[in-house]
């Protein structure tokens, strides 16, 4: 049982990262209830978390140093 929950949510995870088009076609005739359709949507809603929580890339962190701005040296 527990196999079958882990190849479903690795499929669904798989599936909303390359083929998020395919799993949303699947998604409405997925009835819950068997441990393998649990594991996909619990796949997806996982893929959908890392999504939210990975790092742009567009948005510069705080932690880069701007390259426009010129280090200033003190005088002492």
């Amino acid at each position: 049982m527990e196999q079958e929950f882990i190849k479903g949510f690795n499929n669904g995870y798989l599936l909303a990262q390359y083929e998020p088009e395919l799993l949303n076609k699947l998604l409405p005739d997925l009835k819950p209830g068997n441990n393998y359709v649990d594991g996909m949507l619990s796949g997806k809603e996982q893929h959908d978390i890392d999504k939210i929580r990975q790092p742009q890339k567009d948005v510069p962190s705080n932690n880069t140093p701007d390259k426009n701005k010129k280090d200033i040296e003190w005088e002492r």
